[in-house]
């Protein structure tokens, strides 16, 4: 079971910044350390802030912007706006070309993705290209002391526990080798370091939802994706990055979060994987922001379609671990929140069980 003395035990084993003299009984601690001990694991489990604001600097100076266009880029949007996105009446405004605007009507006015548009053919093309701009600009060597993807996995369904109920041989299905060439590995990490990447590591968004990319409209007609809220970025060893990132996606294809009762989403499919022509148009989208020719985007579609296969069983187990404890955390607080809209709790089974779903359809 997950409980207080358990999340305790682990903040204190991952050496958690004021976790390091609290007792192992808890005595004397109240819950709310909790909250922050889930934050700063996810915190230390991320890739640090410095490298972090690096490459997302570098992907805003990677648009491609008609001149005199007002759109808010990310790195911006860091300085200006530090709070969490998910408040925006706490936010003032911002100077864009010498106009102050308000953070509240810059989002009315180019506005999130929804769900439905996520699922379109038209937005799938735009999505896999922002994650492309995204990884082109990780122009860093090296990264200070990175967490790897695989390290994240390990230690949240190791809080998590055995509420999980994972068999040993479906997290081995992790392990195992892609079905991708040597020779396209190797060109695919040219690929990369030609673009001035390491070809080593990429740090990715990790949480490619549709409420996390803003649009940006120029008389009604779509222009360019532009990704938001870096808080689960992650860094990871190349391909295994990419799987991630573009699997990540494609588990997203399933759901719709703007529902206005419980358990707070919808599944808008039941089929474990999304459509081809819209998996096709992702992948195809993200290798035309990376490659340069027919050949590069040959290698990096391959490489992209196996390696997203593993990256959907990745993140279906992480969300469901991370999403087992913050139902923990929620029933321990009790109260109002105990009671919020979003089930946590609901979520991580379903996402559990599409990772089991997963390890039976998936061949790697």
């Amino acid at each position: 079971m997950v409980d207080s003395l358990s999340l305790i035990a682990a903040c204190k084993s991952l050496l958690i910044p004021g976790f390091d003299n609290v007792p192992l009984d808890g005595s004397g601690v109240s819950v709310s350390p909790l909250a922050g001990g889930l934050s700063n694991t996810l915190s230390l489990l991320s890739i640090h802030d410095k490298s972090k604001t690096k490459v997302i600097a570098r992907y805003s100076a990677h648009r491609e912007l008609p001149p005199g266009s007002c759109l808010l880029d990310q790195y911006t949007l860091m300085k200006t706006f530090p709070a969490s996105l998910d408040t925006p009446q706490a936010f003032g405004s911002v100077d864009i070309h010498g106009h102050s605007v308000s953070f509240e009507s810059f989002i009315e006015s180019h506005g999130t993705l929804t769900g439905a548009s996520f699922r379109s053919l038209e937005f799938a093309t735009e999505i896999g290209r922002a994650l492309g701009r995204l990884h082109c600009a990780n122009s860093i060597a090296s990264f200070q002391s990175p967490p790897t993807l695989r390290f994240r996995l390990e230690m949240v369904t190791k809080i998590a526990g055995q509420d999980l109920e994972v068999e040993a041989n479906a997290l081995l299905m992790l392990q195992k080798g892609l079905e991708i060439s040597d020779a396209d590995k190797v060109q695919t990490t040219q690929i990369f370091r030609s673009r001035g990447c390491s070809g080593d590591s990429l740090i990715i968004h990790a949480d490619a939802l549709a409420g996390n990319f803003l649009v940006h409209q120029e008389q009604g007609k779509l222009f360019q994706l532009s990704l938001l809220d870096f808080e689960y970025s992650i860094s990871a060893p190349l391909i295994e990055a990419i799987g991630y990132e573009l699997g990540n996606a494609m588990c997203e294809y399933h759901y719709e979060y703007d529902v206005q009762e419980p358990p707070g989403y919808l599944n808008a499919s039941e089929e474990y994987l999304p459509p081809l022509s819209w998996r096709t148009s992702l992948i195809s989208g993200w290798a035309s922001a990376v490659g340069t020719n027919a050949n590069e985007l040959d290698v990096l579609e391959r490489v992209a379609h196996a390696a997203s296969r593993r990256g959907m069983l990745q993140s279906h187990l992480f969300w469901a671990a991370w999403s087992r404890l913050l139902d923990k955390r929620r029933q321990e607080e009790g109260g109002a929140n105990a009671s919020a809209l979003f089930d946590y709790g609901e979520f991580s089974k379903e996402r559990l069980g599409r990772f089991n779903e997963g390890v039976q359809l998936i061949d790697l």
